[in-house]
């Protein structure tokens, strides 16, 4: 009875029953005709006549407590359930709550989930199709759909009306040159890359979020006053990377000691040379664990060490300058 009155609920949305839907007619009535639910003739058997009755009784009450749900499910959807509120060119903000940290840290120079943002952004709504946002993503995120429901999204609002007066933090005053065309202040540089043997470097722009990252030529942005902060900022952080290293073999350690050491050493001459500096003396090499450099100098000796954990793993460079 259960199932012929799940089967015969005609749905709110579709107005037909699930079985008329399946089947394409509607069920015979066991406690009725074929064509209405009205019940048979009563039975001069008086035992049948009750159970026919209780029966459609309970067929009834099922529907109505069937019907009762949907009411109370669609009361506390609708609790929770707000309007759309946004409209095609708003400003949005983008969850990075289902986001590959891939894609969440893209803006970033974080790695760890611990530590990346809530919500990313903003980035302008270019269409709308119910709950369904398209979003003008930048160039480090067109790898992943741009369709977002509206649950991910949040309403971005620069300053709110009731805090007109409140001074935003991290705020930048925007700097014009002589013909009116805003300025921009580096304020840190992301990575470095070689492009048609020509240094470059992915920029982070004061008071821009992280999307609005450019990669410049080395020539175009060396001029600034802070310039050799910003490279000796980029060189700690890709230090830190490489700050603990463990190895299993010793050869493995001997020739990444090895591999560090000359990255180093090109990285100072490049340096050296495009600062124009005439280098008098020999620059000076050493690594800070001692035991690298006794597995570096004589490996043979060390090869019953299975494990070997390396410490502060890098080279540090001495220029001598007269």
């Amino acid at each position: 009875m259960i199932e012929y009155a799940l089967a015969t609920l005609v749905s709110s949305s579709s107005k037909l029953s699930p079985f008329f839907v399946d089947t394409g007619r509607h069920p015979k009535n066991p406690l009725g005709s074929a064509e209405s639910d009205q019940p048979v003739a009563r039975s001069r058997v008086e035992y049948a006549s009750r159970f026919v009755q209780h029966r459609q009784e309970v067929i009834e009450r099922a529907r109505k407590n069937l019907l009762d749900a949907q009411e109370a499910q669609k009361k506390f959807y609708d609790r929770r359930r707000a309007a759309n509120p946004f409209k095609v060119g708003d400003l949005a903000l983008l969850s990075t709550q289902d986001l590959n940290i891939s894609h969440a840290t893209a803006e970033t120079t974080l790695r760890s989930r611990k530590l990346i943002p809530r919500f990313i952004g903003p980035y302008p709504i270019l269409e709308l199709h119910g709950n369904v946002a398209l979003l003008d993503l930048p160039a480090n995120l067109k790898h992943i759909s741009p369709c977002f429901n509206i649950d991910k999204l949040k309403v971005y609002n620069s300053n709110p009306d009731r805090f007109v007066g409140r001074v935003i933090p991290k705020s930048t005053p925007v700097i014009f040159d002589d013909d009116g065309e805003p300025l921009h202040v580096v304020e840190a540089l992301i990575k470095k890359r070689i492009f048609n043997r020509q240094p470059e470097y992915l920029v982070k722009w004061h008071g821009l979020p992280h999307h609005e990252n450019t990669l410049e030529r080395e020539r175009d942005i060396k001029h600034v006053s802070h310039w050799q902060a910003l490279l000796k900022d980029l060189r700690e952080r890709n230090r830190v990377g490489r700050a603990y290293l463990t190895f299993l073999y010793t050869t493995e350690a001997e020739y990444m000691a090895l591999s560090l050491l000359v990255q180093e050493v090109v990285h100072l001459r490049q340096m050296l040379k495009e600062l124009r500096v005439q280098q008098q003396q020999p620059s000076q090499e050493f690594e800070d664990n001692e035991s690298a450099k006794k597995l570096a100098s004589n490996p043979v000796s060390h090869s019953r060490t299975k494990r070997i954990d390396v410490h502060h793993h890098f080279v540090r460079e001495r220029v001598d300058l007269k």
